[in-house]
């Protein structure tokens, strides 16, 4: 989505998009120090959205890496936060990938340490963030969804401290929104190595 549609959604919000008709000029009435305001408002509600609403999952192959004895350190990603799940997959060489059984170690300096060989990690990652002051043509990749109801976090957080009233309605609307993106339950079904190595199916 383009920010020049995403900055005009937001002052539509507040009817400040337009008057007589014609686009409000930034010099309008305090209009430019508004507008400086958006990309800050906007990645405030696109952060929390990802966080804690609606998380971004995406997979990405651990490839090269250090050797550290008889074990591989990989950089992790940049917008690496937290794995999904188990989160950890082993591919084998026709590229199926299975659960590994393998012990792995999630180290501090943004690193994860696994066995030699070729793993892939499920992740939620964090969104990317508007620039401090975008071009209207600059392309923001993030969901239309995600998007949208940030629009009316922003407008909320332009409305104050003039108007109370205005950002509590804008509130409920983006508030609303979350509701209606809440993911539902769910549960992932496949096969893992038997890390135990039972025989004939039974403990002794």
């Amino acid at each position: 989505m383009k920010y020049g549609l995403i900055k005009r959604k937001v002052l539509e919000h507040l009817n400040r998009a337009t008057l007589g008709g014609e686009a409000i000029s930034p010099a309008y009435n305090g209009q430019r120090d508004d507008l400086s305001r958006i990309p800050g408002a906007m990645n405030e509600a696109v952060m929390c959205v990802c966080s804690l609403v609606k998380p971004r999952n995406h997979h990405y192959y651990l490839e090269g890496g250090e050797a550290v004895g008889d074990k591989v350190k990989h950089p992790l990603p940049e917008d690496f936060r937290a794995l999904k799940g188990c989160g950890v997959w082993e591919v084998d060489e026709n590229g199926d990938t299975t659960r590994t059984a393998h012990e792995w170690w999630m180290l501090e300096d943004r690193a994860i340490l696994t066995p030699k060989g070729r793993y892939l990690i499920d992740y939620y990652r964090y969104p990317r963030l508007l620039p401090e002051d975008p071009e209207d043509d600059y392309e923001y990749d993030e969901e239309a969804d995600t998007v949208y109801a940030a629009t009316f976090y922003a407008a909320a957080k332009l409305a104050l401290p003039e108007d109370e009233f205005v950002y509590n309605v804008l509130m409920h609307s983006y508030e609303k929104f979350l509701d209606n993106m809440m993911l539902p339950p769910w549960c992932g079904v496949g096969s893992v190595w038997d890390a135990y190595q039972f025989s004939g199916g039974g403990l002794l």
